[in-house]
């Protein structure tokens, strides 16, 4: 299960701002439940009231936390891109928190190829995941 900064990171890469009080909620019952809290807050219309509830004028929140849900379990099932993930993560914020205090910070993150095909992938995914909802109108 990725942390929520590699959430963020991949919310900066696929939408191009961060949801972190999105995340903060969704995954708020780590803390009394631990591996068990998917369980909770993590089907499709607790993540589309979580999203509006806490950005309400923002329609991407919505593919935000689809996109949490499908991380975590992608994440789940393929341990070593977990890792490969948290890296690239930890490596973001290194530089960012580095070149703020150069101040010379480019918004504009390099994808290696291996995450360029996962973005692609996702990409589909949440899109395919809004024609569902739109066809069965759970939006």
């Amino acid at each position: 299960m990725p942390g929520r900064q590699t959430h963020t990171y991949l919310d900066r890469i696929m939408f191009g701002k961060s949801y972190w009080k999105l995340h903060k909620v969704i995954d708020f019952p780590v803390f009394l439940y631990g591996r068990k809290h998917r369980e909770h807050f993590h089907d499709y219309v607790s993540l589309i009231c979580i999203a509006k509830m806490n950005y309400p004028d923002d329609p991407v929140a919505c593919d935000a936390a689809c996109l949490h849900s499908l991380i975590d379990n992608f994440c789940t099932a393929r341990p070593d891109w977990k890792k490969f993930l948290a890296e690239k993560a930890k490596n973001y914020y290194k530089k960012m928190r580095q070149s703020k205090k150069e101040n010379k910070f480019n918004r504009k993150i390099k994808l290696s190829h291996e995450l360029e095909k996962l973005v692609r992938d996702l990409k589909k995914q949440i899109e395919a995941k809004r024609l569902y909802d739109q066809f069965y109108g759970l939006r």
